[in-house]
This record gives structure tokens, sequence and C-alpha cells, in this order.
């Protein structure tokens, strides 16, 4: 299960984000909930979330300058910004700050659903990647390690 974080500055917003579909189906589990962006930014730094469903107008400090400061400190994690905003400006920033995907408000279950099931297939091949990397370093360690083995054997029996 891939963990979410759910930012919204709206309480009522944030509870139906929550309910409105079957996560877990999705293969996706709420980790958490945020008020406003500092909550999500503390929240987000411990680096164990997958996801994060941001509001883009948030008080004090919008959803765009929370993916800005994550960016900056290299927190990796697809992001899905909830806008009530169609305007290219803020498509163009999500886009500069790599934003997964940029829903428009009212959030349509259905495109919510497509775009989870996109990004899922997107962790999955991130997470097969990885498991090649680590295998393939993996293998090599215990290649080097029989070589070494080996070389120390053939000194000390000739």
């Amino acid at each position: 299960m891939y963990k979410v974080l759910i930012v919204d500055d709206e309480y009522y917003i944030r509870q139906r984000l929550r309910t409105c579909i079957e996560w877990e189906d999705e293969g996706f589990t709420i980790g958490g909930l945020a008020a406003n962006a500092e909550e999500a930014f503390s929240i987000l730094s411990d680096h164990s979330y997958h996801l994060a469903v941001i509001d883009i107008s948030m008080p004090k400090k919008d959803g765009l300058t929370l993916i800005q400061e994550l960016r900056e400190n290299k927190i990796p994690l697809k992001v899905v910004i909830l806008s009530g905003y169609g305007t290219f400006e803020y498509a163009q920033k999500a886009i500069k700050y790599g934003v997964t995907e940029y829903l428009l408000k009212p959030i349509d279950e259905d495109e919510l659903i497509k775009s989870l099931r996109k990004i899922k297939q997107e962790l999955d091949t991130e997470h097969n990647i990885n498991q090649v990397y680590q295998n393939h370093f993996h293998t090599n360690y215990l290649l080097n390690t029989v070589q070494k083995d080996n070389y120390f054997k053939k000194i000390f029996t000739d």
C-alpha cells in the first residue's frame, strides 16, 4: 500500500476526499490529513509518504508554494493538485514543480480514481526498478566477496 496525505484547509473537503473512494481498493492508504501547508510540510518531511493530494488555494501558504518547498528539500513524492482555478498560469507552475496530476474542483470521483491508478502504476514501476538495482548491487557485492575469498584462499594454499 502506498501512503497518502490529504492537504486542504477545509475540514469537510478533507473528510470527503478521505471517504469518497475506496483508497485501499486502489492500492493506497490514507496516512494523514493536514489543514495547511506548514502542517503538511512537517508531516511529509519524514519521507514515508508516496502521494500528497494538495489543495492549491490555502491561507498563508498556497499549495504551489508547498510543492516548491517539497521539491527544494528533495522530498520525493507524487502530487495531485486540486484546484478551483483552471488558468494556464497555475497549471504552468504545477508542471514546473513536477505535479503528477492537476484536477479541477469540484472533484470528479472517477477522474480521481483514474489518476490514482496511473500514479499507482508509476509507483509500482519505480519500486520494481529500485528492486532490480538493489538486487544488482547485492549480487555484485556477493560476487566480489566470493572473488576476494577465493583470492585469499589461493594465496594461503599455494
